[in-house]
């Protein structure tokens, strides 16, 4: 079985997207997909954008997400 993941973790995934300033795809519990940059987060929600449009998600309804093909994540330890 895996390992959960902590908040800390969490965090620091979504803020290495962040800074990164990459397009990611975020799929939603509902199956919605959603595309954009991540410009900010916080404890309950990111600021998915694309364009000029920006939306909040919160975390709690993402699924999964999935970062460009061949961004590098390492880990919060590296």
């Amino acid at each position: 079985m895996a390992k959960p993941v902590t908040p800390q973790e969490q965090d620091w995934f979504y803020e290495r997207l962040r800074d990164a300033k990459v397009d990611v795809q975020l799929f939603l519990v509902n199956g919605v997909k959603l595309i954009g940059r991540i410009d900010h987060v916080d404890r309950y929600t990111i600021l998915l954008s694309r364009g000029s449009s920006s939306q909040v998600v919160y975390k709690h309804a993402i699924s999964t997400v999935v970062p460009p093909t061949g961004f590098e994540i390492g880990g919060p330890d590296s």
